[in-house]
């Protein structure tokens, strides 16, 4: 190969985040591409990456809390270099502390939006919650929720819930859970009921009906009992 090309100088890691490395070394010109290998240290297999090209590559879905090894080679020609003496490096703690920041993005009548502040590392998030009933209900559980989001369905109206969020961290430890964050189901809009006529004058009228709640608005038509014609509709 030549002394042109043998494996890549400098190698060295960073770990900006709990599941993830940053490799860099001095780039050569006349390799190609670099293979790299990684595990974690005192285990027998690598995974291998092959075809990197620049000077950096970033390693995701690492365990946190944990010491790995990582070697490169450099690809000159079709045969690529041996590898290098292994870097060592310890990926970050994952942070256990709960979401600070809970919220809802969306209340419906029978389903919500849970949105919680994200947690840097955290591999997934499991949330709890339960109607706020007398005597209080047992907890309804969400495990493994990808994303600092989840929305449930099939909850009841017009009732008021509370739930919790805690951290699930890559090394299978999870945190506990948050402050209790409480919200109210809207109702289900029906129809309005007891219309009645509260008085009758020769050119007007004053209608009155039961008010539904939850309406923001409502839309009255009417016509006269001899007509075949169109309803004349009022809307507010």
């Amino acid at each position: 190969l030549g002394i042109d090309c043998m494996f890549p100088g400098g190698l060295k890691a960073t770990t900006p985040l709990p599941q993830q490395a940053v490799l860099q070394w001095t780039s050569m010109n006349s390799a190609m591409s670099y293979n790299i290998q990684y595990r974690q240290v005192n285990t027998t297999n690598w995974t291998i990456v092959t075809g990197v090209t620049g000077s950096t590559y970033t390693i995701n879905g690492l365990v946190a809390g944990v010491t790995y090894e990582a070697q490169i080679a450099a690809l000159c020609s079709s045969t690529p270099t041996s590898f290098s003496p292994s870097v060592t490096f310890t990926t970050l703690s994952c942070n256990l502390t709960p979401p600070a920041v809970l919220t809802m993005s969306y209340i419906g009548a029978t389903s919500a939006t849970f949105l919680w502040s994200a947690v840097p590392g955290a591999a997934s998030y499991n949330i709890r919650y339960r109607p706020i009933v007398m005597p209080l209900s047992t907890w309804i559980n969400v495990y493994n929720i990808p994303t600092n989001s989840h929305t449930e369905t099939g909850l009841s109206s017009t009732t008021q819930y509370e739930y919790a969020v805690s951290v699930n961290c890559s090394n299978g430890t999870t945190s506990s859970f948050s402050n209790i964050k409480q919200f109210t189901t809207q109702p289900i809009c029906g129809n309005p009921t007891g219309l009645t006529m509260t008085y009758i004058g020769n050119t007007s009228g004053t209608c009155k009906w039961t008010a539904v709640a939850g309406a923001l608005s409502y839309e009255l038509r009417y016509k006269t009992t001899s007509s075949s014609g169109p309803w004349t509709t009022i809307s507010n």
